[in-house]
């Protein structure tokens, strides 16, 4: 095999108790370009454990005097972060899945398939790559609640606008699909602002009927309704000088409208029920999912109130054209909940973060932390693995790895439904794509499993399952 530049310089330490085989093995990782260090015993690498801090460590299962896990536990408690690649025999996949458990990073089946090594190392450095970029690279602001994570260009403009806006009185409109986070981003432009001493006071338009609605915004007077029994300030009152963010602007009445134009206007307001005339001062941040332009030209929104609002206007692009900021979301996320949940810290698996960064996120970042709050919750050990992805990420990527593979007239005797229409049984489907993949990319299994989107580890199961030559 001929040495690559990415692995030049790295280090892979091998525990082997079989002579021959930790031979080869070395000799085939120098041949790559790592600098090897091979022990013979697995007692032998425990005793200088701390010397191999930035090494992935390659292990056999069944050794003498220590097991695999064994070695995979020491290595945990020195190098938590050092990944760890297990040899399990063919027939022991029941070991690999509890390795895996303990936090090994990846195991592969004797005899070792020399590509198949490479393919694994390629994916383990590529993902420990990412996590010591991410530890350099990532971005944050602050806010009151929370923060901001972000390492792409597409949110940097958003910051970039946020830090310009924040310390102006000016009223700022934010536009964003559901779930992108335009709450924190005005929390941002608050605690940027001059005003971040005082109130930051949210309501959700499209959560109250209009009288609830505007009782909330403006207050009420005694008597003003049934169950009125005292006056009310609203939240115009209650933050004064401070921020009022309205979400969900585009679902207020043309009522409600008319009576909050005039209070930004003429910053004053009527309590609901009352005549007199009460002074405020309020900043005001709005967001919306709805196109209020479309709305403006159907009437159903005011176009006076659309450009006092909208004065300054920031988009929110959605996660799957910023998928740059899905490992450092993902990893801020996991690590949270583990700690919310009184959980020890997990990491997710280089595959199932591939899969994060390929699935659409219709729902983008609530979406994405619901989904990583229910993997952690389903996995037992150390690693998040793709084995605990909920159902619509799999039919996702199932759908998005068969369409490129050709599988007509490949079926010997397909089956015939009672409408007449072929049907294709799912595992000659599979058994097929395979095929073409292999051919498509000269047998070469690495390219093979890229295409049909799936881990090469799986690749070679199904491969021995169909026994494909």
């Amino acid at each position: 095999m001929k040495s690559l530049p990415e692995f030049s310089g790295k280090s892979v330490t091998v525990i082997d108790d079989d002579k021959e085989n930790l031979t080869s093995i070395g000799r085939a990782l120098t041949n790559l370009g790592f600098e090897v260090r091979l022990f013979n015993s697995p007692q032998d690498f425990i005793s200088r454990i701390d010397e191999s801090g930035g090494d992935i460590i390659i292990t056999d299962m069944k050794m003498p005097g220590f097991d695999g896990m064994e070695v995979i536990r020491k290595v945990k408690e020195a190098h938590p972060h050092a990944p760890v690649i297990v040899l399990t025999a063919f027939g022991t996949i029941g070991n690999a899945v509890r390795a895996i458990k303990e936090g090994a990073t990846d195991y592969l089946q004797k005899p070792i398939d020399m590509e198949e090594l490479k393919g694994v190392l390629i994916k383990t450095m590529r993902a420990r790559g990412m996590m010591e970029e991410l530890g350099t690279l990532r971005r944050l602001v602050k806010t009151e609640v929370g923060e901001i994570l972000y390492r792409s260009r597409e949110m940097e403009k958003v910051m970039q606008m946020v830090r310009m806006v924040a310390p102006t009185k000016a009223n700022v409109l934010i536009l964003g699909e559901s779930g992108t986070g335009k709450e924190l981003v005005a929390r941002a432009i608050h605690e940027m602002s001059p005003r971040k001493e005082k109130l930051f006071m949210p309501i959700n338009c499209a959560a109250l009927t209009e009288s609830i609605l505007e009782s909330e915004l403006f207050g009420h007077e005694k008597g003003a309704f049934t169950g009125a029994v005292g006056a009310v300030k609203g939240k115009f009152e209650i933050a004064a000088d401070g921020t009022l963010f309205l979400d969900e602007i585009g679902d207020l009445t043309l009522s409600t409208q008319a009576k909050l134009l005039r209070a930004i206007e003429q910053k004053e307001i009527l309590r609901v029920g009352g005549n007199k005339v009460i002074s405020v001062d309020v900043r005001i941040v709005a967001a919306t999912n709805s196109d209020l332009r479309g709305m403006v030209s159907s009437k159903k929104f005011r176009e006076d109130l659309f450009f006092r609002l909208s004065v300054f206007t920031i988009h929110i692009p959605p996660l799957r054209e910023r998928t740059e900021d899905i490992p450092t979301l993902a990893i801020h996320f996991t690590k949270n909940l583990c700690r919310e949940n009184g959980l020890e810290e997990k990491r997710i698996s280089a595959e199932a973060m591939r899969v994060f960064q390929e699935y659409p996120w219709p729902g983008n970042v609530r979406e994405l932390r619901n989904v990583i709050e229910s993997m952690v919750l389903l996995t037992e050990g150390e690693v998040i693995s793709e084995e605990v992805l909920p159902s619509e990420l799999r039919r996702e990527r199932y759908r998005e790895a068969k369409a490129p593979i050709p599988v007509a007239g490949r079926v010997e005797s397909p089956a015939v439904d009672e409408g007449g229409a072929v049907v294709v049984p799912l595992d000659e489907i599979e058994k097929n794509a395979i095929i073409e993949a292999l051919k498509a990319t000269g047998n070469n299994k690495t390219k093979a499993a890229k295409m049909l989107g799936i881990g090469v580890r799986t690749l070679y199961r199904k491969i021995k399952e169909y026994k494909i030559p």
